[in-house]
């Protein structure tokens, strides 16, 4: 009896301890908090909602929108960048399976809200070219203004300088020669600008162009002025180089050895002497002509030059260049969709991927449409769009946005009512993959005046500063022509 309770005893022990050696079996993850602050039906672009969430009994854990991989438990604060309806997934995995929620949430269309404006009409006529924003957070305006008399044909050129919130501090003018026009504005390291501008001259033999350039003080007194070139010399755009140089670019006909075609010019200079300059071109100064409208500084220490190259078999092209930091040609490309359709550009901008985002148009159809090109670093197309109406559209501006997204700019002018044209603002805001994320169209009808976009510049608080060229009814049916610059927000 005595030896059945004690094999009873160790049987019980071992059912007991082989009970406690048993692993629980597991079970689906448990999804305990996923919410969206703040609480609302719906939100707006730029708008920022908070993610809260915590899961249990998961290997891994996932939200959609571009967020990815996430920790068990915590908190991400995502911006909203396009609109319409869309949903929030959170999905927990493990060995046994996958449980999901879903929020789903809705962004109104784009809507452009106007802070203030400010008006500038120069001597009497004016016209924005470019718009800088200076190391302090003043702004610089860059353009051209009509002399004292409403008759004079003489143009000047016209510096405003404005704070933040569109104060004036100075304005200027500056003119050498029959007709000045300013077209670009570098701030160099001790808070001087170097203006870039041309000279249009009416006398022989020149009847022609020349690089009109000028330094000015921070407060806006002329340091030095100087005209540069020969025959048909015409820049569009400068920057400060490191050294406290700054660099040139345009079209020339004078060092190409052949006046009847204009190269594309780079120029390095410092004060009012060049240190070294250069012309390009595809097929040379006898084949094709070519010109440079945009320079921009490259991470890698060079430059890189957007503007047209055209010859009689392939028409106009858009023409990308890289070279070195001293002007030595490391690399070419003509851009366009096909032979004897026109291209040019406009504006570009490096991206993260040392690539480059071009804003061109084209005249394959209707009156003229935009072209997007995205290349990689070695300037070859990656992809390519084209955007416009039934009616002529040009090209603005392109930036970079603070959400690492591309905000295109253009203007379209169409006859929408009457037998007066009238211009519309285009934004269109795209991401490196020229995914389209929202296209924003301002009619430009209005009571008193028509604007065309000439610059836009994000601002340290997220909104944009947009310069327009405006012609304005003084008394009709007369018209002026005048600046206007808007702060708005996009949202």
């Amino acid at each position: 009896m005595q030896k059945n309770i004690i094999y009873f005893t160790i049987v019980l022990a071992v059912i007991i301890l082989s009970c406690c050696d048993e692993t629980p079996p597991q079970r689906l993850p448990v999804i305990e908090n996923f919410t969206l602050t703040p609480l609302s039906g719906e939100w707006h672009v730029g708008d920022k909602i908070t993610i809260s969430w915590s899961v249990k009994n998961a290997e891994s854990v996932t939200i959609d929108n571009g967020i990815g991989s996430v920790p068990l438990s915590g908190t991400y604060v995502y911006t909203v960048i396009s609109p319409g309806a869309f949903n929030f997934t959170l999905t927990a995995t493990n060995s046994v399976g996958t449980v999901d929620q879903v929020i789903p949430y809705s962004v109104a269309d784009v809507q452009i809200y106007e802070l203030w404006e400010k008006w500038f009409y120069g001597l009497l006529d004016a016209e924005a070219h470019n718009l800088i924003q200076c190391s302090n957070g003043d702004y610089l305006i860059v353009g051209a203004t009509k002399g004292y008399h409403e008759y004079d044909s003489d143009k000047r050129v016209m510096l405003i300088r404005i704070d933040s919130i569109g104060n004036t501090k100075w304005q200027k003018y500056f003119h050498r020669g029959d007709g000045c026009f300013g077209q670009s504005a570098a701030e160099m390291p001790d808070g001087s600008f170097i203006v870039a501008a041309n000279n249009h001259y009416s006398n022989y033999p020149q009847n022609d162009y020349l690089f009109y350039l000028l330094q000015t003080s921070s407060a806006g007194d002329l340091i030095w002025e100087k005209n540069v070139g020969g025959y048909h010399w015409r820049t569009w755009d400068c920057m400060a180089a490191d050294d406290g140089n700054y660099i040139i670019t345009g079209e020339s006909s004078e060092l190409t050895g052949n006046p009847g075609f204009r190269q594309l010019y780079l120029g390095e200079f410092n004060g009012s002497k060049p240190i070294w300059e250069k012309s390009y071109s595809v097929d040379g100064p006898a084949v094709s002509e070519a010109s440079g409208r945009k320079l921009l500084k490259t991470s890698d220490g060079g430059f890189a030059f957007l503007g047209m190259n055209r010859n009689e078999a392939q028409g106009k092209d858009i023409y990308l260049i890289k070279t070195d930091g001293s002007g030595t040609l490391l690399w070419q490309k003509t851009i366009g969709k096909a032979a004897l359709v026109n291209e040019d550009g406009k504006d570009f901008i490096e991206c993260d991927d040392e690539g480059f985002l071009i804003v061109g148009y084209t005249d394959e159809q209707n009156d003229g449409d935009i072209y997007v090109v995205k290349t990689d670093s070695a300037g070859n197309t990656e992809w390519e769009m084209t955007k416009g109406s039934k009616w002529q559209d040009t090209p603005s501006s392109v930036i970079k946005c603070s959400d690492g997204n591309y905000l295109i700019a253009w203007n379209t002018f169409e006859k929408p009512r009457d037998a007066e044209w009238g211009v519309s603002l285009n934004l269109l805001k795209i991401n490196s993959a020229g995914k389209i994320l929202w296209q924003l169209y301002r009619e430009g009808v209005f009571v008193n005046y028509r604007l065309e976009a000439e610059h836009i510049i994000e601002t340290d608080e997220g909104e944009f500063l947009i310069i327009s060229s405006a012609d304005v009814i003084s008394c009709c049916p007369s018209f002026i022509n005048g600046i206007l610059l808007q702060k708005v927000r996009i949202f």
